[in-house]
């Protein structure tokens, strides 16, 4: 009796350890899903690490230490925003602009409760600037496309090829796809992929890259500009002086 204790009360353990594995496996996998949208989260979780090491750095080394690494981090952030254009940069110049100061109030005043609740209520404002942002909207399609492509490599014979980047064109979209080894452009099925994105037959062409035997660009024509009716320019202007419309 005692050994078939021992067992069950193995194998509610074993239960547990199983439900608590599954449910941090989807809390881990939902973050990933939406790391995007939750970057001002990331950001501002960072900006309080940065915030605690500095008090720890006054405490430990002083203020001298303090001082040479926030001209080092300010170095780095000047470079780093060289590299962002237009909205991007505005927003993460305002981001630092407020968090740099933060950070050494905090290091100075760690108990002031107020310095906290400024972070908790700029967290909020400042992602809106980021979720109202077009780079957001630019990923989330650039992630729908990637894993939409990973249906269609399926699909169109090329599993395991790799979508390396999407533009956007007037008649529709070129996919730049990596293929597997061993894969070619051959193999590609034109078809199958039309048919995957409802296209019309013929929608689309397969070019090879000329500077990688692996890449080539995948061309999909969602609107046909031939189909549109062609007028004239000459008829264009013979029309508006009749008082007819083309």
């Amino acid at each position: 009796m005692f050994g078939k204790r021992k067992s069950k009360t193995n194998a509610l353990a074993l239960i547990d350890d199983r439900q608590r594995n599954t449910i941090a496996f989807a809390i881990a996998r939902l973050l990933w899903r939406f790391r995007r949208q939750l970057a001002p989260v990331a950001v501002a979780l960072l900006v309080l690490a940065i915030a605690v090491t500095a008090l720890i750095v006054r405490l430990t080394a002083g203020t001298g230490w303090l001082i040479a690494s926030y001209a080092v981090a300010a170095l780095c952030a000047s470079a780093w925003l060289t590299r962002l254009h237009g909205y991007d940069r505005g927003l993460a110049a305002i981001v630092l602009t407020i968090a740099g100061p933060w950070t050494i109030l905090v290091a100075y005043q760690p108990g002031n409760g107020g310095l906290y609740g400024l972070w908790a209520l700029a967290t909020p404002v400042l992602g809106l600037g980021w979720w109202m942002s077009g780079t957001l909207r630019a990923q989330l399609r650039a992630d729908a496309v990637k894993q939409r492509w990973n249906t269609v490599a399926q699909i169109a014979g090329v599993a395991g090829s790799k979508l390396l980047a999407t533009r956007k064109t007037p008649a529709g979209e070129i996919l730049t796809v990596k293929l597997a080894a061993g894969q070619t452009p051959e193999d590609i099925s034109r078809k199958r992929i039309e048919g995957a994105y409802e296209l019309r037959p013929g929608a689309v062409k397969v070019e090879q890259d000329k500077t990688n035997a692996r890449k080539v660009l995948v061309h999909l024509t969602e609107t046909d500009p031939w189909t549109q009716p062609l007028i004239h320019p000459a008829v264009h202007i013979v029309n508006n002086s009749t008082g007819l419309q083309p």
